[in-house]
């Protein structure tokens, strides 16, 4: 089968207590800081940003005692607001989540290996954007610099 290699680190990793069988898995909490904009449950769900999806991916196999995500949480630090969950499992809903992630990232992995590098976001660039001028993700701004550099 197809490998991949993906690097990142994760800012907090709680262990939960579980009222489980005794020798189940144990379960963890991800917690992710962010410096101002939160990622929403939806873009979690929807794997518009994938961060969080490989770091709850990832979870078994670097947490000592393969441990299950249970929950994931985003904290902005600049704002310091409370941390709602932007995904939250129970074990066999984890099992159908994590066969969905594997399928989009090797979509993902495919698309880039054949040279298709467009920005695929699920709304509008930010106004802060600073490459929001130059950016291919709408093609109306692809066909507007192709007819100012013909």
């Amino acid at each position: 089968g197809l490998t991949e290699r993906l690097c990142g680190r994760i800012d907090r990793v709680d262990y939960c207590e579980d009222a489980s069988e005794a020798g189940a898995a144990q379960s963890v909490a991800i917690l992710d800081y962010k410096l101002s904009n939160k990622i929403s449950q939806a873009d979690v769900r929807d794997f518009v940003d994938m961060q969080i999806p490989v770091y709850l991916f990832a979870a078994p196999s670097v947490v000592p005692g393969e441990a299950i995500p249970r929950e994931a949480f985003c904290r902005t630090i600049r704002k310091c607001e409370g941390s709602q969950p932007v995904a939250q499992f129970d074990r066999e809903s984890y099992a159908a989540w994590r066969e969905r992630f594997v399928s989009i990232l090797f979509e993902t992995v495919e698309r880039i290996r054949g040279g298709d590098f467009r920005a695929k976001p699920a709304k509008d660039c930010p106004p802060f954007c600073i490459g929001r001028g130059i950016c291919r993700m709408n093609g109306g701004r692809l066909d507007y610099l192709d007819e100012q550099h013909g």
